[in-house]
């Protein structure tokens, strides 16, 4: 192979060449998040003055002077193409200014081939049905092909685009600044072995691996040393070069979402970029983070009471809870959280786990709901509250598969539950924790089970023997069969398993029998004469005390200044009928609806982010969906090509959601539901109007807000946890704007609200005069001027006047 550094445009530079994507390439597979990514790497090359963007290589075989077969690239060659092409419509539209008159031709000669002076073709081939696709981009909407990747992508471009703050001829200054590694293939290359090298599973970088080369590149050589030694390299051992792992729960602490393993390097490069920091700036807070995961895992936080509780928790491998634990720790550490306080945060969230395991509660919610306790946590506790009694709060107000099993819950599963058959590491900790409970003076039971220095030892054998069975009685059968496995016949010891079968009095009596341990577990069974159901009965009922005593139910007396929007996530089964959604919450996105009908719309619409063709591909089979241009005025039309049925219920609206969750291989657990403070969904009467009708008013959008600021108004937030929602508010405000509001107040705005009586009689058009003002404030001068009128209550005031205004119209 022989290679250059080019300019990425220069392939399509050629009049009459053609760029052939082979049939062995897959498909094109970009989603709207590697868009993202490229445009803010375009935005960042003007807005840095960066005379260069590297993106990567492209391999071709130049079979003939006019086709180049591309090896490896593809995905970045038709990207690149289709972001020109919706810049050639944009400019061609007006959407996007441009100082030069004959920018959309120069443009579309690198993407058209001149064949023949009339009919131009295309000069890229995709591959496969992408081919089509690709092509019909060029011609009529009506044509095009919504279910395709490619038309997606393209419809992403022509909506962002024209957001970057750029005209159009920096944005292609942007695109022609991307350079590019161009590999030609030589004659004596083999194209198949070359691809197959290409695409092999060799040892490829790691996601941390990548980060690094992120943070570091850019660097002069002294400052790369600098932070490589004392930021990367501490990083790495403090995390015993489990780095990849501990960059993805970092990322889940500071974000409240939660990569895939193979996604964090680019979760992590678009983390970075928000945080405007980079070097050693960026690295300090993911160093002191290394520092907390590391005590947290080898618990040598410092503090006994702490490390004690930590250690327990390990032998869990509770991996889910370290976004919640390491700023909890990091709040331990600058003071602001004393060991008291952390202990029983962990004494806490042991019983939350443990219970769940007796109880059998799944875990696939325990993801996001680590991933913000923490924020919420912090968002609710006042001053004077300590952050255990509110962090109680917040796990015990959850339901569901959320939910923290009560006492009566418990004790049955504890003292019923086949014991012997948990995971190992659960089993470790069940009897470390019996043995030890809250002494200071424990033994170490997990590490000696785990070394084989003592064993599990059912008190009745697996075997039953006729010495057995007399002593058992006429039920020996039923006694083994329900009781074999209960933690009432289960204990620890360290003599040989040989002995196991032999009658009770000569295993309590042996030179290592029962009589002989060391172990609180077995003090009681060493003061019995027989065993049988009598002896297995009081013996369940000790040890469920003395789990009711360790795995505590929290009491705790805090109550929010404002009531909490009860949530629920989506799950595979819980009928929602009759139930009021407010708000949702899905891969970090937080969104207030105004109907199950929106709510619906809104997060098809995110699924669709997640996989595009696979969410057309199922809506095709669907007799709920409509997938086309020709889209019938039944259905409500969730995006270009794609339409649903919505004349149904809250149920059918549910599975459908459910199935679409199925379709793009997301569990359907991820969407979190809100609901009205004063209605729990389990407890929902038919409203009024009906939970699926369309808005009640045509301020809908808006007063849907509601529930969520009243929520907020009671909390301690900073400005950035209310961005989404703000941006979101501002979206809904935009076609009842009033920008002659000061004519419809009569004065400003702050005069007017601030006389009772005028907000008492105030119009709908006043009102919404009042919000543009706050609006137009926020986006003139006061940046945070939404976000103090959400926090004191004011916006929530000015929605609930306007909603019941527009509900006296209706």
């Amino acid at each position: 192979m022989k290679g250059s550094m080019v300019a990425l445009y220069t392939l399509f530079a050629s009049v009459d060449r053609e760029i052939v994507i082979p049939v062995y390439q897959r498909n094109y597979d970009w989603q709207h998040k590697n868009c993202e990514r490229l445009l803010a790497d375009l935005t960042a090359v003007i807005k840095e003055d960066r005379p260069k963007h590297f993106f990567g290589s492209v391999v071709v075989n130049p079979e003939t002077t006019w086709s180049l077969v591309v090896i490896d690239g593809q995905q970045r060659l038709t990207t690149i193409s289709v972001l020109i092409l919706a810049l050639i419509r944009l400019v061609e539209d007006g959407s996007l200014k441009t100082a030069d008159d004959d920018l959309a031709t120069k443009l579309r000669k690198f993407l058209l081939k001149q064949d023949h002076p009339h009919e131009p073709t295309v000069r890229l081939k995709p591959v496969k049905d992408d081919a089509t696709a690709y092509a019909r981009l060029f011609g009529a909407e009506k044509d095009f092909i919504a279910s395709s990747n490619i038309t997606s992508n393209y419809r992403y471009f022509l909506k962002n685009l024209p957001l970057q703050g750029l005209d159009a001829d920096q944005l292609w200054k942007a695109v022609s600044r991307l350079e590019i590694m161009h590999l030609d293939l030589e004659k004596h290359d083999a194209p198949q072995q070359i691809f197959e090298s290409l695409n092999s599973t060799g040892l490829a970088l790691s996601e941390a691996d990548k980060v690094r080369n992120l943070v570091l590149m850019d660097l002069h050589t002294t400052e790369q040393n600098h932070v490589y030694e004392h930021y990367w390299n501490r990083i790495e051992k403090n995390v015993d070069h489990a780095t990849d792992e501990f960059l993805r729960w970092y990322l889940v602490t500071k974000t409240s979402t939660t990569p895939k393993l193979d996604d964090v390097y680019e979760a992590f490069k678009t983390f970075a970029a928000k945080q405007g920091t980079k070097g050693a700036e960026l690295l300090e807070d993911v160093r002191d983070h290394s520092e907390h995961y590391r005590d947290i895992r080898n618990s040598t936080v410092g503090t006994t009471i702490i490390d004690r509780r930590l250690r327990r928790l390990n032998i869990l491998r509770a991996d889910v809870v370290l976004p919640f634990l390491m700023p909890v720790i990091a709040e331990l550490r600058v003071g602001t959280l004393t060991p008291e306080d952390v202990a029983d945060v962990l004494n806490i969230l042991e019983s939350y786990l443990f219970r769940r395991i007796v109880c059998d509660v799944p875990t696939n919610t325990l993801n996001k709901l680590f991933a913000g306790m923490y924020r919420e946590v912090r968002n609710l506790r006042g001053p004077a509250d300590s952050f255990a009694d509110v962090f109680a709060y917040s796990l015990l107000r959850r339901d569901g598969t959320a939910r923290f099993p009560g006492d009566e819950e418990f004790r049955s599963e504890f003292e019923h539950r086949n014991m012997y058959r948990i995971n190992r590491e659960r089993r470790l900790y069940l009897f470390e924790c019996l043995e030890n409970g809250s002494s200071k003076d424990a033994l170490d039971v997990a590490t000696r089970l785990a070394d084989g220095e003592i064993s599990i030892e059912h008190v009745m054998p697996q075997s039953l023997n006729a010495a057995w069975r007399d002593a058992l009685g006429e039920s020996a059968e039923e006694i083994h069969g329900e009781w074999l496995h209960r933690i009432a016949n289960l204990t620890v010891t360290g003599y040989n398993s040989t002995y196991s079968n032999l009658p009770f009095p000569e295993k309590r009596d042996h030179p290592e029998g029962f009589a002989a341990s060391p172990y609180r577990l077995n003090h009681g069974i060493r003061s019995n004469s027989t065993w049988g159901l009598t002896e297995l009965k009081a013996r369940s009922t000790q040890l469920a005390i003395w789990a009711l005593d360790y795995w505590a139910s929290p009491a705790t007396t805090f109550e929010p200044p404002k009531k909490q929007l009860p949530e629920m996530p989506l799950g595979e089964e819980t009928d929602f009928t009759n139930a009021r959604a407010v708000a949702f919450n899905f891969n970090g996105v937080e969104r207030a609806v105004s109907s199950w009908r929106d709510l619906t719309s809104q997060v098809i619409r995110l699924l669709d982010e997640v996989n595009h063709e696979a969410l057309f591909a199922a809506a095709e089979k669907s007799t709920w969906f409509t997938v086309g241009q020709e889209l019938p005025d039944s259905q409500v039309e969730i995006m270009p090509g794609l339409s649903m049925d919505m004349n149904n219920n809250t149920w059918t609206k549910t599975q459908q959601l459910r199935a679409m969750f199925s379709a793009v291989g997301v569990s359907p657990d991820e969407l979190t539901l809100y609901f009205p403070a004063d209605e729990p969904p389990e407890a929902a009467a038919p409203s009024p109007a009906a939970a699926d009708d369309e808005a009640s008013h045509p301020f809908a959008e808006l007063t849907a807000f509601i529930d969520i600021f009243e929520e907020r108004s009671g909390q301690h937030l900073a400005p950035a946890d209310n961005a989404q929602l703000i941006e979101q508010f501002l979206t809904a405000l935009t076609p009842h704007q009033r920008p002659d509001f000061m004519t419809l107040l009569g004065m400003n705005a702050l005069q007017f609200s601030a006389n009772e009586e005028r907000l008492a009689t105030a119009t709908t058009d006043q009102l919404l005069a009042l919000i543009s003002a706050k609006a137009v404030e926020q986006e003139s001068f006061n940046p945070l001027a939404l976000h103090s009128a959400i926090m004191d209550g004011t916006l929530l005031d000015w929605l609930r006047r306007l909603d019941a205004r527009a509900l006296s119209l209706v």
